[in-house]
């Protein structure tokens, strides 16, 4: 019987990584196909999107993971009413903003359609991992990842219009969120029906209440990756450029933070455990060398990759800004977790709030200055990041990190029933959140990750957070662990 379920776990792996693959390789698509216009015209709508589902289904990515076997119907319940309504005030902003410019009302009327069709995703993605429908899981990530690439070369190849790979994103999003829902013991609309009236009651006002903080850092978190996303427009006639850049950085981060990231992780995971904390830090800064070699790499590739197709459009200003920009960007996707590790905690807030911060003013720029100024700005940040992973280790907040760390594994595996594997956390962002725009690359590839990330799809900027993002970090509500089964 162990057997069999270790084979089940190995062949649900297996699907989702060959999903995660597929997701990258229609990450890419677009770039080869040149279609920047695409890409250019989904990161609006899909940045507010990725906000506010989080917002409107309260993180109900990451509450529903630690909540009590009784508390189900209420959460389920007034996430899904939550995710309706942030769904109609978009809507209707959509509405009153058509009075007086078609153009941005059509890009609210996108967003509703995209925080819908994520949120419901989102809840059926985290409903599995609750219910620990491993092979569901499994199977649903490999649908999609031939879905996305299949609909994404469509759109990129044969269809006109600059909204297609929204259309691939909603598609997507949609159907595959109806199909795992179909596979999950809790099917959204059960509890809707019986606990709605709880839902718009004192119950569902202390549920949002508890949310709260849980919210408020995901925004925060959130906005330090989409905030790229709102200068799209701003960008002039760079924005294609701006697009292609984005989606690149987004994509290759999901290398970093799901492939490279866990050999490093797992090592300082296992010092910390056994009290060598120089060990540890040993292996934070091999994971920081680690981290900036992929970067390097990752730029001059980019560098090459747009000036072969695009290199009579662009100077080489623009060209090197933009790989630098991703350089910079990717350098903290292998140690994004590591400043937590590291008790670091108040450091990447005020680094987070900050990083948001210095970005505001630049909405007052535009055209090619805005473009370099967001690449000199995430530079900077990079940097003091870098420095702030190799600050020596704070004994005392490290200890509590790795009590917390080790809680999460105990309950992971209970869940998981020893199904083993990498945390497949994305760093950011950003997630970051991730920018490939129709593929889930920050959806972990196994269930016992899936505890310690929350996904997110189609963006690498949703779908790559930025270390600060990581749901071990600011976002996750480590008190409220609990195993699923009592």
């Amino acid at each position: 019987m162990k057997g069999l379920k270790d084979l089940q776990s190995l062949r649900s792996v297996s699907s989702a990584t060959i999903g995660q693959g597929l997701n990258f390789l229609a990450m890419l698509l677009p770039v080869f196909a040149q279609r920047g216009d695409q890409l250019a015209y989904l990161l609006v709508p899909l940045s507010l999107a990725t906000v506010l589902h989080k917002v409107g289904f309260l993180c109900f990515n990451v509450r529903y993971l630690g909540i009590r076997r009784e508390q189900e119907g209420i959460a389920t319940a007034t996430s899904f009413w939550g995710l309706v309504g942030a769904t109609v005030v978009m809507l209707a902003l959509a509405g009153v903003i058509a009075l007086w410019s078609s153009r941005w009302a059509i890009v609210a009327l996108a967003a509703s359609f995209l925080i819908i069709s994520h949120g419901l995703y989102f809840m059926a993605v985290t409903i599995l991992i609750a219910e620990n429908k491993l092979g569901a899981y499994g199977t649903g990530r490999l649908i999609y990842g031939v879905l996305n690439i299949g609909l994404t070369a469509a759109a990129v190849y044969f269809v006109p219009s600059r909204a297609g790979l929204i259309y691939v994103a909603f598609v997507l999003t949609s159907v595959i969120g109806v199909w795992m829902l179909s596979r999950a013991d809790n099917k959204v609309h059960g509890f809707v029906r019986s606990h709605s009236r709880q839902a718009f009651g004192p119950e569902g006002i202390a549920y949002v209440k508890e949310s709260s903080p849980v919210v408020g850092s995901t925004v925060v978190a959130e906005m330090g990756f989409q905030i790229n996303g709102f200068f799209t427009p701003l960008m002039g006639h760079l924005q294609e450029m701006w697009a292609i850049v984005v989606r690149i950085a987004g994509g290759f981060a999901t290398v970093g933070s799901q492939v490279l990231a866990p050999v490093f992780e797992s090592k300082v995971s296992f010092a910390l455990r056994n009290s060598q904390l120089d060990e540890a830090f040993v292996w934070v800064k091999r994971s920081q060398l680690a981290g900036i070699g992929f970067a390097l790499a990752t730029g001059l590739f980019q560098t090459l990759l747009i000036y072969v197709l695009y290199g009579s459009e662009y100077s080489w200003l623009i060209i090197v800004s933009g790989s630098l920009y991703s350089a910079a960007f990717l350098s903290s996707t292998v140690p994004g977790k590591m400043p937590f590790l590291m008790g670091r905690n108040k450091t990447i807030l005020v680094w987070s709030l900050l990083r948001v911060g210095c970005h505001i003013p630049l909405f007052a720029m535009r055209d090619e200055k805005l473009f370099i100024a967001v690449c000199a700005v995430q530079l900077i940040f990079a940097i003091w990041l870098i420095g702030i992973t190799y600050l020596p280790p704070k004994r005392s907040q490290v200890d509590a990190a790795a009590q917390v760390s080790e809680e999460e594994d105990e309950a992971a595996e209970q869940v998981t029933d020893g199904v083993s594997g990498s945390a497949l956390t994305a760093p950011p962002a950003g997630t970051q959140s991730r920018a490939d725009g129709n593929g889930d690359e920050n959806a972990p590839t196994n269930l016992s990750a899936a505890l310690k990330a929350t996904p997110a799809p189609e963006v690498v900027w949703e779908r790559t957070l930025p270390p600060f993002a990581t749901r071990d970090g600011v976002n996750a509500p480590q008190n409220q662990r609990r195993d699923r089964r009592d």
